[in-house]
């Protein structure tokens, strides 16, 4: 058996390890700035809906931008900026809602796609709504949606 002072030196080696490996996930740091990765799509209603969310750079405060791509009838994508982060989020859920599509963070409505009024609201954190404007792309997503931010 081994003595209590090297198995606690381990099990702390071990779960600072852990914790590293979290963080590094969670900034990406391997991923180049500019890069946009597709997190999740859905087709409902008249929409086709994508989530993307693009490398800021190591350097940036907000290291993450999370948009929603929306396309009604095979017309033209719309972006909409959903946030700006300091983490990595893969988990982002749309959900069907009245007339719209809602985007939840978890359990929690982050933004609405109204597809009758085509608008989209955004969810502050302190529950307060803002309506958004889009960015129209002239290609599939992620295409150059940032550029207009």
């Amino acid at each position: 058996m081994k003595p209590p002072i090297k198995l606690f030196k381990r099990t702390l080696v071990l779960l600072l390890l852990v914790w590293l490996a979290w963080i590094c996930w969670k900034f990406q740091p391997w991923m180049p700035g500019g890069h946009a990765v597709h997190l999740s799509s859905a087709h409902m209603g008249a929409c086709d809906l994508q989530i993307w969310q693009r490398k800021n750079g190591l350097l940036n405060p907000e290291p993450f931008a999370t948009a929603l791509f929306v396309r009604k009838s095979g017309g033209p994508w719309t972006a909409y900026l959903l946030d700006i982060q300091d983490l990595y989020r893969e988990e982002i859920i749309l959900r069907k809602e009245d007339s719209g599509v809602a985007v939840m963070y978890g359990k929690t409505k982050r933004a609405y796609f109204d597809e009758k009024q085509n608008a989209f609201t955004l969810y502050h954190y302190d529950g307060q709504p803002e309506l958004r404007s889009r960015t129209v792309i002239d290609s599939e997503p992620p295409g150059n949606w940032w550029l207009g931010r």
